[in-house]
């Protein structure tokens, strides 16, 4: 702990004195005819990386002759995080970067990244692109990257348990569904099967239910976590634990994939990639959208974004290869070859997206789902609400009284 501690006041120090120099001078400019090389870090997977270099790249290259792109794949998750640390305090990072969304507003505030929406065009192109993985970019008012690819999660349905239900298609909200599903719940079977009881797998129930964790600005928790809608959605979710409604998932016990395809849960909520790795089991299954409650229905915004880093002396031509990978013809790319759902509007409503079935319906759930606070205290705010969660529906605390202290804290984490 102590020395991650000294990397970060290292990275502080070195992030002030840059930003000291970056707010006097203006974004260098390159003459066309100026040829550079940009670096980027990414954390494609195998199959990824390949379409990323052998494609992707050679096509904007074609497109900017000029330009050299020279990509490094690099490992995920906190090791990852820990050479960004390094990176940037050591005056070592590259041009660009791919990153998870919740991971900009923490090195946006520390000043390792280049704030996107200096740039004259950017609020035209912004235009192009999806609202929802575009907010995961937004910090204290301003752009600090450009999403590059995104997922969501929609309601996966045990085909037999809906039949003995007496149920043809899922229905479209939570109401409904219990109605009809509720007489099949017994100690080894479940409505529903969470991803456990983090904010991350109940987010879209407390949502959706009516429930918030901070205000649109994020600014403030009090008021909004607490608040009267979230505390009903919040009782709601405690009612149907009790009532045998959530699966063992939510405490850590069986899993969803597992529960699902076992016949122990009717839904559960995932991303494309239980597709991708369940075609075994394909005909078990269907798909919809999240059931509505009464906010609506609304699922929780993952992927990466592409950032810069203030660092960079190409900051232009590593803006334009930015661009470029939110473009419609990148994004049709990636739809193509990997079937990954596009952050561009153009490329969501061609036929690569709305000619494949479980393609549509994520687009189609992306457009009501929300992001995470964007904080960069977001892992500690995470903490927070999952311990609320937790102690509310596995250990029996009450509602209001869990969610005011939870909102209270959240507040001194958003204040910092």
């Amino acid at each position: 702990m102590k020395k991650q501690q000294l990397m970060f006041t290292s990275l502080f120090i070195a992030t002030i004195l840059a930003g000291c120099g970056s707010k006097s001078t203006q974004t260098p400019q390159q003459s066309s005819d100026q040829k550079v090389t940009i670096t980027m870090w990414q954390t494609f997977s195998d199959v990824e990386t390949k379409v990323f270099d052998q494609k992707v790249i050679p096509a904007f290259e074609k497109a900017n002759p000029n330009i050299k792109v020279k990509a490094t794949r690099m490992p995920s998750g906190d090791e990852y995080n820990q050479q960004i640390i390094q990176a940037v305090s050591g005056n070592s990072a590259p041009d660009l970067a791919r990153v998870e969304v919740t991971a900009v507003p923490k090195y946006a505030k520390l000043g390792a990244f280049y704030q996107i929406d200096k740039q004259k065009d950017f609020e035209q192109f912004s235009k192009q692109l999806v609202k929802g993985p575009l907010s995961t970019n937004l910090y204290e008012g301003h752009y600090y990257g450009i999403p590059l690819d995104t997922n969501t999660r929609v309601a996966i349905y045990n085909k037999a348990l809906l039949a003995k239900a007496g149920l043809k298609t899922p229905p479209t909200d939570f109401k409904s569904l219990i109605d009809k599903a509720k007489g099949i719940v017994d100690d080894e079977t479940f409505v529903f099967g969470p991803a456990g009881s983090s904010s991350w797998g109940l987010m879209p129930y407390f949502y959706s239910l009516g429930g918030t964790f901070a205000n649109k600005k994020s600014t403030k928790a009090t008021g909004y976590l607490d608040s009267k809608a979230s505390i009903q959605a919040m009782k709601t979710l405690v009612e149907w634990n009790k009532k045998g409604y959530m699966g063992k998932s939510l405490t850590g016990g069986l899993g969803t994939w597992e529960g699902l395809n076992g016949g122990n849960y009717l839904m559960i909520d995932d991303g494309p990639w239980y597709a991708q790795a369940n075609k075994k089991t394909a005909n078990q299954v269907t798909y919809a959208l999240f059931p509505k409650g009464k906010a609506g229905s609304l699922e929780v915004i993952g992927g990466e974004n592409t950032v810069i880093f203030n660092s960079s002396k190409h900051k232009e031509a590593a803006y334009k290869f930015a661009k470029y990978l939110a473009s419609d013809k990148a994004q049709t790319i990636f739809a193509k070859e990997l079937e990954m759902l596009p952050v561009n509007r153009t490329t969501s409503k061609k036929p690569v997206v709305q000619d494949n079935e479980l393609m549509a319906l994520y687009s189609k759930q992306l457009d009501t789902a929300v992001s995470r606070i964007p904080s960069a205290k977001w892992e500690q705010i995470d903490k927070t609400i999952s311990l609320a969660f937790e102690n509310c529906l596995v250990k029996g605390g009450d509602p209001a009284a869990t969610l005011k202290d939870a909102a209270m804290k959240v507040d001194t984490y958003l204040a910092e």
